[in-house]
C-alpha cells in the first residue's frame, strides 16, 4: 500500500519496550495467580476451561462435566488443541493465565511495529499508542477475569492486520485460518474485515476472506457443532445472542437505552475516550469493530462493562483505526504529535483509574486474603493430589477450578439438581458418580435439605469442617435408578417440613442507634404476636427463614430490628432452632429470652443452636438482630429433634 512505507526507524527503543512488556506481564500474571489462589475464580468460566484442557491433554473423553456438554459443544474452539502439550507438561490454571498474559503482551509488540511503520516520524505518538494499549483496561482487564480462549485472538488479529498492510497474502490467509480456529464467532469479525478489503478494491483477497469466513461459520454451526451437542449453534434462543436478536430491530429499546440509561454511554466513553475519539477519523478501519461493540450494547449487562472480556474482538481494530486516524490528523498538523501522545496516555490512565481491575488497594486486599487463606488452599491442594483424577467431585463455585483436573467435576448441586447443565438439561449424570463434596459453609444453607438427606441416610459422612470449608465423603451408593436417587431428597424434605409449619414472618421498624450508643429499642417480646404496625416480610421460606433486614430505601449502618416468626405445631414436640445472624443476636421463645450473642459476625447457619419444646397450636418466636456495619441478615432453620 502506498501509505504504508516498509522501513521507518522505530520510535521506541526495543529494549525499553521489552522492559515495559516484562513488567506488565509479570504484574498481571502474579495478580491473576493471586486472585485464583484466594478463590477468586469460579466454575464459570475458568473451571470449564481447566477441565477442557485436562481432558484433551490426557486424551480422556472430552465431555465437560462442569458445563454438561462436549468440550466443543458449548463453543467450538479447536485452537486450544494446539496448547494441550503445554498443559500436559504444566497441568495448572496458572498455565492458562501465563498463556493469556503472553498473548496480550505479544499484541503490544505487534501493535508497536504497525504504529512504527505507519507513524514512524511521530515517535511520541507511537509511544503513546503502545503504552496506552497496555494501560487501557479494555485491553488488560480480561487478564484478571478467569481465562478465555478469545483473548488468544488478540495477537492473531494484530499479526493478521499487519500481514494485510504489508501485502503478505499467504501469511494473511494462514493467520485467517488460525483465527477461525479460536472460536466460532471470530468468523463474523473476519467477515467484516473482508468487506473492508473489498472496499479498498483488493477484490480477490476481500472476496476470499468473506467466503472463507462465511463458509466456516456455516460449517461449524450447521455441521461441526451438531456432532458435539446434537443441536448446533444454540445461543440464538435464550442466550445472549437471542437477547441481541430480540432488541436489534426494536426502536423502543434504543430510546430507552440512549435516553433513559447511562449504561451504553459509559461503555462507549470507556471505549473511545482513551483513544481521544481518533478512531472515528478512520471509519473504514473501525468498521470491523462495530458488530462486536453493537452486540455488547444491545445485550447490555456484563457485556457493557469493561471489567470483562467481551470487547476483545474490537480492540485490534480500535487501535488500527487510531493509527490510521492519527496519520490523517498529523499529516495536516504534525505539531500535534506530542500533545496527541500525552492525551492518549492521560486518557488511558483515566480509564484505568476508573475501570481497571488492577489497583494498589485491590492488590493489597488480595495479598491479605492470600495470607489468611493459606491453610484452606493447602488442604484443597492436598485433597486434589491425594484423591487422583479418577475420583468424582461436586464442588461449590469458587472451589471448583482448584479441583477441575479430573474426569468428573460437577458444580454443586449437580448432579442431584440440574444447575447450568447442557443446553436444555439433557444427558444428566447419576449422583453415584460423585465420591466427594467440597462446599463453603457459608453456602450450606442454600442446599441444606439435600446435604441433610445425604448424611442422615448414610450416603455421605462429614470428613472435615471449619469456618471456610466442608468436605463430605461418600460411604454408600444411592439407588441405581437416577430418578429414584434425585427424587428421594425431595420426598425426605417434604416429610421433614410437614411436621413444623412456619407462618408469615413480621418485621419491626429498623431502629437506628442513637449517636454514641447501642441502646435497645423500646420493645420487649412476649408470648404472643407483636403489636400492630409490624410489616410482613418476603423471605425464602421452604423450611428455612432467610431475611435481608436492611432498609432498601434508607440503609442503616448501625441499628436493631426485631423479627417475629409464628410456628404451628400439630402436637407437643421438641424442635431444634439453628440460627445465623449478621451481626449480633438475641432470641425469645414464648416470651422467654433463650440466647444472646454480642459480637459482630457474618450470617452462617448453625452458628447458634437451641432446642425448645413446642405446644400444640401457635408458638411465638422472636429474634433481635443488630447491625454493626455492612450486611444485616438473619438465617434460621427449625426442624423436629428426631429429624436431626
Amino acid at each position: 500500500m502506498k501509505e504504508y512505507p516498509a522501513h521507518i526507524p522505530r520510535p521506541l527503543d526495543s529494549s525499553l519496550l521489552a522492559v515495559i512488556a516484562l513488567v506488565f506481564a509479570t504484574v498481571f500474571f502474579l495478580q491473576a495467580a493471586q486472585i485464583h489462589q484466594v478463590f477468586g475464580t469460579s466454575a464459570y468460566d475458568l473451571g470449564i476451561f481447566v477441565q477442557n484442557f485436562w481432558l484433551l491433554s490426557t486424551l480422556n473423553d472430552p465431555f465437560n462435566t462442569v458445563r454438561g456438554l462436549h468440550a466443543f459443544g458449548d463453543h467450538f474452539q479447536p485452537f486450544q488443541i494446539l496448547l494441550t502439550p503445554l498443559y500436559r507438561l504444566l497441568p495448572s490454571p496458572l498455565t492458562l493465565f501465563l498463556v493469556q498474559v503472553f498473548a496480550v503482551t505479544w499484541s503490544a509488540f505487534v501493535l508497536h511495529r504497525i504504529a512504527s511503520k505507519r507513524l514512524g516520524r511521530y515517535g511520541w505518538v507511537v509511544l503513546g499508542i503502545t503504552l496506552g494499549f497496555l494501560i487501557n483496561p479494555l485491553v488488560h482487564n480480561p487478564l484478571l477475569w478467569h481465562y478465555h480462549a478469545l483473548v488468544l485472538a488478540m495477537p492473531l488479529f494484530m499479526l493478521w492486520l499487519e500481514s494485510y498492510l504489508d501485502g503478505k497474502e499467504t501469511k494473511f490467509l494462514l493467520l485467517l485460518f488460525l483465527l477461525l480456529l479460536v472460536r466460532e464467532d471470530v468468523s463474523l469479525t473476519t467477515l467484516s474485515f473482508g468487506l473492508v478489503i473489498i472496499c479498498q478494491r483488493r477484490w480477490k483477497l476481500g472476496i476470499t476472506t468473506v467466503l472463507l469466513s462465511l463458509g466456516w461459520w456455516l460449517l461449524v454451526s450447521r455441521v461441526a457443532m451438531p456432532l458435539f451437542n446434537g443441536e448446533g449453534y444454540f445461543r440464538h434462543e435464550g442466550y445472549t445472542v437471542g437477547i441481541l436478536l430480540e432488541r436489534l430491530f426494536d426502536p423502543k429499546f434504543y430510546i430507552q437505552l440512549f435516553l433513559e440509561s447511562s449504561e451504553a454511554w459509559m461503555y462507549l466513553a470507556y471505549t473511545f475516550l482513551p483513544l481521544l475519539l481518533i478512531p472515528l477519523r478512520a471509519p473504514l478501519w473501525l468498521f470491523p469493530a462495530i458488530p462486536s461493540l453493537l452486540a455488547n450494547i444491545l445485550i447490555g449487562g456484563y457485556n457493557t462493562q469493561i471489567a470483562y472480556h467481551y470487547s476483545v474482538y474490537a480492540v485490534p481494530f480500535l487501535y488500527l483505526a487510531t493509527i490510521q486516524g492519527a496519520h490523517k490528523i498529523l499529516n495536516s498538523r504534525p505539531r500535534l504529535s506530542p500533545l496527541m501522545a500525552a492525551g492518549i496516555l492521560i486518557s488511558s490512565a483515566w480509564a484505568a483509574a476508573e475501570g481497571s481491575r488492577l489497583s494498589p488497594s485491590k492488590a493489597y486486599m488480595h495479598w491479605q486474603s492470600w495470607k489468611g487463606l493459606g491453610e484452606m488452599r493447602e488442604r484443597v491442594s492436598h485433597y486434589d493430589q491425594e484423591l487422583g483424577s479418577s475420583v468424582g467431585i461436586s464442588a461449590s463455585d469458587f472451589l471448583l477450578p482448584h479441583l477441575a483436573n479430573r474426569s468428573q467435576i460437577y458444580l454443586f448441586p449437580n448432579p442431584w439438581k440440574l444447575h447450568y447443565w447442557g443446553i436444555r438439561g439433557e444427558g444428566r449424570h447419576h449422583p453415584n458418580q460423585v465420591d466427594y463434596i467440597f462446599i463453603n459453609p457459608g453456602q450450606y444453607w442454600h442446599h441444606y435439605r439435600l446435604l441433610q438427606y445425604l448424611q442422615e441416610n448414610g450416603f455421605f459422612i462429614l470428613e472435615f469442617q471449619d469456618r471456610r470449608l466442608m468436605i463430605l465423603r461418600r460411604i454408600k451408593r444411592e439407588p441405581a435408578d437416577r430418578a429414584t436417587a434425585v427424587n428421594a431428597p425431595i420426598q425426605f424434605s417434604q416429610s421433614i417440613l410437614g411436621r413444623v409449619a412456619m407462618g408469615k414472618p413480621l418485621l419491626s421498624v429498623a431502629y437506628p442507634y442513637p449517636e454514641g450508643g447501642f441502646s435497645a429499642p423500646p420493645f420487649t417480646p412476649s408470648n404472643g404476636p407483636p403489636p400492630e404496625g409490624w410489616q410482613p416480610a418476603s423471605p425464602e421460606l421452604d423450611g428455612l427463614l432467610k431475611l435481608d433486614l436492611q432498609n432498601s430505601t434508607s440503609p442503616i449502618a448501625f441499628g436493631a430490628r426485631y423479627v417475629y416468626l409464628p410456628l404451628q405445631s400439630k402436637a407437643a414436640q421438641e424442635v431444634e432452632i439453628s440460627i445465623g445472624s449478621d451481626d449480633t443476636l438475641e432470641v425469645w421463645f414464648e416470651g422467654k429470652k433463650l440466647l444472646e450473642h454480642v459480637t459482630p459476625r457474618p450470617a452462617n447457619l448453625g452458628d447458634n443452636h437451641l432446642i425448645v419444646r413446642m405446644k400444640p397450636g401457635v408458638n411465638h418466636l422472636y429474634f433481635r438482630v443488630d447491625n454493626r456495619g455492612g450486611a444485616w441478615r438473619l438465617i434460621a432453620q427449625i426442624k423436629p429433634v428426631e429429624a436431626r
